[in-house]
């Protein structure tokens, strides 16, 4: 009888300190899950606080000046356009060398998810325009533009009223792109381009997988143009209001949150 109530005693301690264990090892490991998504929101939130940070440093607001006023330039289609035809409408501008694998063909492909959604939003054409200038006018015409944003962009002649590529003489579009945008592009030959990637790889900037463009199989000999990856976003005023840096890497709902601010639709504050 002793033994039997002996064997219970064991038994109902030997149960309560399992259950001990266990609770233990289930608090600890409940523990260490709270623990682990705490780390992985901290992580999360330390990486979009930085993303945000980097994203601030590329672009600037204020007022800079007027867009350009011209009459002398034409579009991919062979038009002359004048700069009243995108008077009280939003300028997207960018600067496009049709020849590019660096930042030309990326900035147009990052920026036609920004075209279909104001497209589709019922204000592209009416109330937002795509502005590009030609950097290298004295060997890519008006032919190989279009054929640029065909390729690129998926872009018709048609479509040039949304998206105009436009071009004219070097000096028309370097006072323009330089002078009024203030976007310093370059053209460099092999030797100062070399030591352009070089200095970029420094800095670890430099975009080692050249993007896709079909127009460089039957390109001239010609200068690789460096500086423009920017985007400028003008008012329906004529203001220049946003500076983007590093435009190809730019999120377009920031882009879209400008637009409509400078629309002043309904429930957009500052960006």
């Amino acid at each position: 009888m002793q033994n039997e109530d002996f064997n219970q005693r064991s038994y109902f301690w030997f149960s309560i300190s399992i259950g001990i264990f266990v609770g233990l090892v289930f608090g600890f490991a409940i523990s260490s899950f709270v623990s682990t998504v705490r780390l992985h929101d901290a992580t999360r939130y330390t990486e979009s606080k930085s993303m945000n940070e980097m994203m601030k440093s590329q672009v600037e607001r204020g007022r800079f000046g007027k867009a350009p006023r011209f009459s002398d330039l034409i579009n991919q289609n062979g038009q002359k356009v004048s700069s009243d035809q995108f008077d009280g409408k939003v300028q997207v501008v960018s600067f496009i060398a049709p020849y590019g694998v660096d930042s030309s063909p990326v900035i147009v492909s990052h920026l036609m998810n920004l075209y279909e959604e104001l497209k589709q939003s019922h204000l592209l054409g009416s109330k937002v325009v795509f502005v590009s200038y030609n950097l290298d006018p004295e060997h890519a015409g008006t032919a190989v533009m279009s054929h640029f944003m065909k390729a690129i962009a998926g872009l018709e002649p048609a479509d040039a009223d949304n998206w105009a590529f436009l071009t004219g003489s070097e000096s028309s579009i370097g006072g323009i792109v330089a002078g009024r945008y203030a976007v310093h592009y370059r053209p460099l030959d092999t030797a100062a381009y070399q030591a352009y990637a070089t200095r970029m790889k420094q800095q670890g900037l430099f975009d080692y997988a050249p993007a896709v463009n079909p127009l460089t199989q039957n390109a001239p000999a010609h200068k690789r143009i460096v500086g423009h990856d920017e985007l400028v976003l003008v008012a329906p005023n004529g203001d220049i209001h946003v500076k983007i840096r590093q435009a190809s890497a730019y999120p377009n709902d920031r882009i879209l949150h400008d637009i409509a601010a400078m629309l002043k639709l309904p429930g957009m504050g500052k960006p």
